[in-house]
């Protein structure tokens, strides 16, 4: 008994199934960034003391929003932190 072995696929399908692959790997990479960056939200959100300065900092018409106080608490906060930490690394490595 003789079996003939062929390519079952033309090449122009692999690459097409590459191209889905490499689609299918993207959607599930945003996906697990958006569940993470929700269950972060909740944890940080679910927090009273927060709750209070953000109705605080939104009343007092700071930041329109909770999403643009948060980002610009973020920003702040590495604007005021990055450039001492990086010193920190810089001396480190001198020694």
């Amino acid at each position: 008994m003789e079996i003939e072995i062929t390519a079952h696929e033309p090449e122009e399908e692999v690459v097409n199934t590459l191209e889905e692959i490499e689609k299918d790997v993207q959607s599930l990479t945003e996906g697990l960034i958006e569940v993470r960056a929700q269950r972060l939200a909740k944890n940080v959100l679910m927090k009273q003391k927060l709750q209070r300065f953000l109705a605080e900092i939104i009343i007092n018409g700071v930041c329109k929003n909770e999403e643009e106080a948060l980002e610009r608490a973020i920003e702040s906060f590495f604007v005021a932190v990055i450039p001492v930490s990086r010193r920190k690394i810089v001396l480190s490595r001198e020694y």
